[in-house]
This record gives structure tokens, sequence and C-alpha cells, in this order.
């Protein structure tokens, strides 16, 4: 995560070190509607969908960098009109069944499948109403630094 300040200071880091983004990616204080999300499909009603193409160069190995890549879905001919027009952006046709495997988070698709709940849960919030706020944090998401081989 990275987040420029109106002072011009950077804040920049990755879950590894981040407990908000650990927090999020845990689960385990999601809204209750996320584990029985009655959008979890792929009939939407919007035009498109847009996301995090994580693990893209799987399929698209020329996109293995560091910049990333979003997954971009039309669901109507008037996105696939509007995408003809705009000029500049690079798109690549790519396998939506293999894509959304792919984008497991972390077993299966978010775009397709409700949160699961975190058995924790109940417990997270009780301590986080009665312990110190770090050390709930330290406990629910602790920092594991690993060395990179």
């Amino acid at each position: 995560m990275s987040i420029e300040f109106d002072n011009g200071k950077i804040y920049n880091r990755g879950h590894e070190s981040d407990v908000m983004i650990r927090a999020f990616m845990s689960g385990i204080f999601s809204r209750m509607t996320c584990y029985a999300c009655q959008f979890k499909t792929m009939e939407r009603a919007s035009d498109f969908t847009i996301g995090d193409f994580w693990k893209v160069e799987k399929l698209h190995p020329e996109l293995n960098d560091v910049l990333g890549a979003t997954l971009l879905i039309t669901h109507s001919k008037k996105a696939e009109n509007l995408l003809n027009e705009i000029k500049g952006l690079r798109f690549l046709n790519t396998d939506i069944s293999e894509s959304l495997r792919l984008n497991g988070f972390p077993k299966k698709s978010m775009m397709i499948s409700s949160a699961e709940k975190d058995e924790r849960r109940n417990e997270f919030f009780q301590n986080l109403m009665n312990m110190d706020f770090n050390r709930v944090t330290q406990k629910y998401f602790p920092l594991n630094f690993k060395k990179k081989d």
C-alpha cells in the first residue's frame, strides 16, 4: 500500500509489514453480509467489473513485472463499445475461467464466492473491546518477516 500525503510524506508498506492490510486480508472483521453476499455471481447489473489481476504472469508471462495488472470484465455491449473507443491503453483478451481460478483468495475467487467467516471473529471483537489495540493486532495479525530466497 502506498499513500502520498498533502505534506509530501509517503507511506509505503506491503502486507508483510502493514497491520491494516494483514487485518483486511484475513477477513476477520468483514461485515456479516460479506459471508453470504448476494452479488457474488458472474451475472452483474454493471457494465464492468474491475479488480486486481493476481497471478497475471501465469496467463500472460509478458506481464511479469512489478507494476501489476488490472482485470477488467465487460458485462454488456455498451462496455465493449466504450473500451473500443479508449486510446492509449493496452488490453489483452484472457480466459475468464482461468483468470478467476488464479485470482482465488486464498482458495476461491472472491468475484463469485462469499468471504469465509473466520472462526475467531467473535473472539476478535470481544478482545478489541477489552484489550489494548496493539496487543489485539499482535495476537491476530502478527508481523512475520520472512527472508526472501
